[in-house]
């Protein structure tokens, strides 16, 4: 009885892996000392390899050396990043010059730092369109944006361009970036350990102006274009499908045939590779399907064909390793985020959120919704919010108490709020007699280097048993003049005095007892209130646990 094509597949392939065993002993006996340490004797799983990964021992130029002494033209390009190739001249001077006269974390600005921001800030930040180039700028002068004539809002740099050494970046429009720039007030903090790591900086401008240079770049895009042209003619004229042993195969034969690929197919092509290598590959792979297609069905015989690609184009869709932004279709969770920005928009034409009794917006720019005590930074998320079981739950609770109560849909002609929302105490007729008196004096602490104000308010005519009662609201929160962002203010009640409000900055108030206070005193008819402001690096800080622990 003769065999069936999967049991002489699979055939092959254990004879293939059987002379991989052979051929490595070496790197068998790393593997199997790494495991003792490791999970799985690796530290990222996309390297590990069945029945264990080779172990290279060197590389010069496009290729490397395994441990076991086989020299392997290296198609990998450490994914992408190893553009320059291995041991690069160029990149060994440019690490020699820092190592030896720079140093790599100098802690200062070097003559080679550009600032990537200016001073303005970005007025408003909708929905920005972030392009992920930590792979695709290599592809061209201008990278995936220049070669498909896009213009992100922001890009993402990465692998290749630290010249062989742990590189990231990101960049984009001048108003956006001008949020990182120190000079400004409220900068976003961006800080990390290897930032302005010189020796990063002097490999990579070597590699960009003297081996990468926009002219070489697209003639190697162009070079790896034909290269992959000829491969897809090869699959396409096959007429064959994926096949997961398939794959296995045809990596043990390309490290047989002198090839080092990623064991899921990734090719990542160097500059110094060899126009001979790649036609040597290409006809590698030619052979290779010309052996073993029979091992895989026809497409047409498959009933998901019509979901795989029939152009002369790689399979960007179901390529593996695939990632959000690299080619595919939208992923469901893109789906559902595109759903619900639709949504948003959709409800925001048709609600309208001042006719809302529960909606504020508060001095820095949140939504507050006053039945719940909750914060929102975006009119969607307090849409949402409304539409939730907590928002839902707690109008049910109001509409039964204010039923209970007799004072349904009773609104406080006081605060235009419903009765439950702006209180629903009596109200007393009371004459006011004037203004008290005030004086205001600044303080500074020494030591924690706090600004503050102290006020002090005589209410000589106040009642026995009156206590001065005070409060800071926000500009949103009154309606006697314009809301400016910039202030706040502080009001003081005292009947049968008016209320009266002082106009301080709108900066965040350091709360603790020490630092802010109040004292009445009933014998001279004086109400005290001292308040202190948070220096700039509190205010940054304060919201970051463990670093000032204030409420």
């Amino acid at each position: 009885m003769s065999s069936s094509p999967n049991q002489d597949l699979q055939a092959a392939l254990d004879a293939a892996i059987a002379r991989y065993v052979r051929r490595s002993p070496k790197s068998k006996a790393l593997h199997d000392e790494a495991v003792k340490f490791l999970p799985g004797g690796n530290t990222i799983a996309v390297l590990h390899t069945d029945p264990f990964p080779q172990c290279v021992r060197s590389g010069s130029g496009c290729m490397v050396t395994s441990e076991d002494g086989q020299n392997l033209v290296d198609v990998t390009g450490e994914f992408t990043a190893a553009l320059y190739g291995h041991s690069h001249p160029v990149i060994q001077g440019a690490m020699r010059h820092v190592l030896e006269n720079v140093g790599i974390n100098v802690g200062a600005t070097t003559a080679q730092e550009q600032l990537l921001a200016r001073e303005e800030t970005a007025s408003e930040a909708g929905v920005l369109f972030i392009l992920d180039e930590v792979m695709t700028s290599r592809i061209s002068a201008n990278g995936l944006a220049g070669a498909q004539d896009l213009r992100p809002d922001l890009k993402t740099f990465g692998k290749w361009l630290g010249g062989g050494v742990a590189f990231g970046a990101f960049g984009g429009r001048t108003d956006i970036m001008a949020a990182f720039d120190p000079r400004c007030p409220h900068a976003l903090p961006h800080s990390g350990t290897f930032n302005n790591n010189t020796l990063a900086m002097h490999l990579g401008y070597a590699g960009l102006t003297k081996i990468y240079t926009p002219d070489i770049a697209n003639d190697f895009t162009a070079r790896g274009g034909r290269f992959l042209s000829r491969l897809n003619v090869i699959t396409n004229a096959a007429d064959v499908t994926e096949v997961q042993q398939l794959k296995d195969l045809f990596w043990v034969e390309m490290l047989e045939s002198g090839f080092w690929i990623a064991r899921r197919g990734l090719v990542a092509l160097m500059l110094e590779t060899p126009q001979s290598e790649l036609d040597r590959l290409v006809g590698c792979v030619d052979d290779f399907i010309s052996r073993n297609k029979v091992f895989s069905p026809p497409s047409h015989d498959r009933p998901d064909n019509l979901d795989r690609p029939t152009a002369n184009t790689m399979d960007y869709q179901n390529r593996a390793g695939s990632k959000f932004g690299g080619g595919g279709v939208a992923s469901h969770s893109a789906t559902n985020a595109d759903r619900r920005e639709r949504l948003r928009k959709l409800a925001l034409e048709t609600i309208d959120l001042d006719k809302d009794p529960y909606f504020f917006k508060n001095h820095v720019g949140s939504f507050e919704c006053r039945l719940c005590l909750t914060v929102h930074q975006n009119d969607g998320s307090y849409l949402a919010h409304t539409q939730g079981k907590k928002h839902q739950t707690n109008l049910a609770r109001r509409a039964a108490r204010e039923q209970k109560e007799g004072r349904q849909n009773n609104v406080d002609p006081a605060t235009g709020l419903p009765v439950g929302v702006g209180g629903f105490g009596p109200r007393r007729n009371v004459i006011k007699i004037g203004r008290p008196g005030y004086k205001i004096t600044k303080i500074r602490d020494a030591v924690s280097r706090q600004q503050g104000l102290l006020f002090q308010l005589q209410y000589p005519d106040a009642a026995p048993d009156a206590v001065p009662k005070w409060q800071v609201m926000n500009a949103f929160s009154q309606r006697i003049e314009e809301p400016d962002k910039n202030f706040q203010y502080l009001l003081v009640s005292s009947e049968p005095y008016e209320t009266v409000g002082f106009k301080i900055p709108a900066r965040e108030l350091d709360k603790r007892e020490d630092r802010q206070f109040c004292f009445w005193d009933p014998d001279g008819k004086e109400f005290w209130i001292q308040v202190m402001f948070m220096t700039e690096r509190e205010e940054r800080f304060n919201a970051a646990p463990g670093l000032t622990g204030r409420k």
